[in-house]
């Protein structure tokens, strides 16, 4: 059960982390910085290993191209962690092996090339330990585990429910007309009648994330604990970010040492690659884009991602 809902966490935070993400499909330097400043919004974005959803999409015949295989490596304190041994595309399958050095053996991630999305996790001797089930529409039904325990979302117009199997409300998401989420109730190691929860409440402003408030909900009395205001340029390109908390009096102050101003330096390397490094609280990430717009590799201060993109010759 606790792999189930840490599953089901980090797609929750996939989830939240896809309203805000963007391929840039292109090597428009205003669609790269665009891809640069949404994928840097992504809290989990070096969080969701082994790999990302960024490395097989919906849109993937669109943004990178008709791939023969692909190739993935992290990098974690100077170490590699997490890597792809080998990547087979079958038909409207994709087949993609992941190691890690800090477990024995492999995974074996199962995509639809079609749609993009992940239907089953297999260890190394090709049993299915998750597996996703959607409905005909392309929304996440249920995600069951080997030993059988299931999570099933339920949906009601703008609203998602995430249920244990024996019906324990573990999530509730909650979005605006446009699709973007507005509202994350998280149950989940709280009280179990529903009672308490952590919510969090995001604002958009044209398709834009601007703010973010975190509370902690018990005996319905709300406390607010942080918020978070995202300043944007003309173009809707992250400048600055400013951190506050609540004392327990309810009021809000400023957090010295975190937020402050975004800044973005662009070039070409003698390679001919697009390359953009983004600085936010003094730690530069740099971005590397091949010659059709795809990344091949983010380098941060901790991690690095890398990815060798091998593309069908028409």
């Amino acid at each position: 059960m606790k792999n189930l809902v840490r599953n089901l966490l980090t797609l929750v935070a996939i989830f939240v982390a896809l309203q805000i993400q963007c391929q840039p499909g292109s090597t428009r330097m205003e669609d790269l910085l665009q891809f640069v400043d949404s994928h840097a919004m992504q809290s989990s974005a070096y969080t969701t290993a082994p790999g990302e959803n960024s490395l097989v999409t919906s849109d993937a015949g669109i943004i990178i191209g008709q791939l023969d295989s692909f190739y993935y490596y992290r990098v974690e304190n100077g170490k590699r962690s997490y890597w792809t041994e080998k990547t087979i595309i079958i038909n409207d399958t994709i087949f993609h092996r992941f190691s890690d050095l800090h477990e024995l053996g492999f995974q074996i991630l199962v995509y639809s090339a079609k749609t993009g999305k992940l239907l089953k996790v297999q260890d190394q001797a090709g049993r299915t330990g998750t597996a996703y089930h959607f409905k005909m529409d392309g929304r996440l039904d249920s995600i069951t585990s080997g030993s059988g325990t299931t999570l099933r979302v339920e949906y009601d117009d703008n609203r998602e429910y995430w249920r244990a199997g024996d019906g324990q409300l573990l999530t509730y998401q909650e979005f605006d007309a446009a699709g973007h989420i507005t509202q994350l109730c998280n149950f989940r190691g709280l009280a179990t009648d529903g009672s308490e929860w952590r919510q969090l409440n995001y604002f958009w402003e044209k398709g834009q994330f601007i703010k973010s408030q975190t509370y902690r909900v018990k005996n319905g009395v709300s406390k607010p604990r942080s918020e978070n205001i995202f300043e944007r340029d003309k173009n809707g390109l992250l400048r600055s970010v400013q951190v506050f908390e609540f004392n327990s009096r309810d009021q809000k102050f400023q957090v010295n040492g975190f937020g402050g101003s975004v800044k973005y330096k662009s070039a070409k390397n003698s390679e001919g690659q697009y390359v953009i490094t983004r600085t936010y609280e003094g730690s530069p990430v740099t971005y590397t884009f091949d010659h059709r717009g795809n990344w091949v590799s983010i380098v941060g201060k901790v991690v690095e991602e890398h990815r060798v993109l091998f593309y069908v010759d028409k």
